[in-house]
């Protein structure tokens, strides 16, 4: 089992040293060149707040809602064939709950985003990569001028590491999160503990002996390696000596984005874990925003007290 372990970390240690030079490229070569590209993604998908924090706006104290609001909302529904939402009508301990989700709804915005998604997609042979890129093969000096200025973005404090972690595992046979299954590694590693340790160790984070100990699995029958941690979650280190700026000042946000699902179940593993030694000043949990369900006929769907609502595409990290 220690020999198993051994060769595995050793050969992660190598897919690691070859990650940080993947990685720098990759994200700064990705904020460089296509940013253009992401300008328009974000315009397409600006629903605003109203709509990704949905079922989230509070209305509390407005008083009883007059027959008046409820005529303009059912005029402005049918007009987006949207009148069903007021069939039947919510109960009164939910009417003011249910009112802000209806004003929160970008109908236009929303329809425009069904229509797109459910447009014919042009066959496989058609797709094209985007103009204007280059790969990071091609650049000068095999991309140096790339990575020194993906340093310099870590060392002023530009950049994060961010791990999409929304899922369940339910078709992994899991009643958790996704994040919280076992990769069948000797070491017993979950695909959180994989992603936090790219981002911690005490090379990075200042984390201790003790703390790196507290973040290795549980089971006292297997041992890690010797040596250094993944040479990936040295970056922090490497941006502070280019820079020739103490440590202490250069941070590595780890950020967490959860989905209504699973948000406090993640909190609590990572808890549970000691933040697998990432200090809580750098480790940050925030939900994935909510868009309401749609039938084939473009209505949403609801019940009396609520809309129906489902995981918003990866995207709206933007707004979060």
């Amino acid at each position: 089992m220690q020999k198993s372990e051994k060769f595995t970390d050793e050969n992660s240690r190598k897919a690691g040293a070859s990650a940080v030079e993947i990685d720098l490229h990759m994200n700064v070569f990705f904020s460089l060149t296509v940013r253009k590209t992401l300008t328009t993604l974000t315009t397409t998908l600006a629903l605003g707040r109203r709509t990704l924090l949905l079922g989230r706006r509070s209305t509390s104290g407005m008083g009883p809602i007059s027959s008046a609001t409820w005529d303009a909302m059912r005029s402005h529904l049918s007009a987006h064939n949207q009148a069903h939402l007021l069939t039947p009508m919510p109960p009164p301990e939910a009417e003011e709950s249910y009112l802000s989700q209806l004003q929160a709804l970008d109908l236009p915005r929303l329809r425009a985003m069904f229509d797109a998604s459910t447009a014919p997609q042009p066959a496989a042979g058609a797709i094209a990569p985007f103009d204007g890129t280059t790969r990071v093969s091609e650049l000068p000096e095999g991309g140096a001028a790339e990575r020194r200025e993906g340093l310099r973005l870590i060392a002023q404090g530009k950049v994060a590491a961010l791990l999409l972690a929304g899922g369940s595992g339910t078709r992994l046979g899991l009643d958790a999160p996704k994040g919280c299954y076992e990769l069948g590694m000797p070491s017993g590693k979950t695909l959180f503990q994989y992603h936090a340790e790219k981002v911690r160790s005490r090379h990075v984070f200042g984390c201790t002996d003790e703390c790196s100990q507290r973040a290795r699995p549980s089971r006292s029958h297997l041992h890690r390696a010797p040596g250094p941690a993944p040479q990936v979650i040295a970056v922090r280190r490497l941006a502070a000596e280019q820079e020739k700026r103490p440590l202490s000042e250069v941070s590595l946000p780890f950020l967490v984005m959860t989905s209504a699902s699973n948000d406090q179940a993640t909190r609590d593993f990572f808890a549970a874990k000691s933040n697998f030694g990432i200090p809580s000043d750098q480790l940050h949990f925030f939900p994935q925003g909510m868009l309401p369900a749609f039938d084939e006929r473009v209505r949403a769907a609801h019940r009396p007290t609520r809309l129906c609502a489902g995981a918003s595409t990866h995207p709206v990290v933007f707004f979060s």
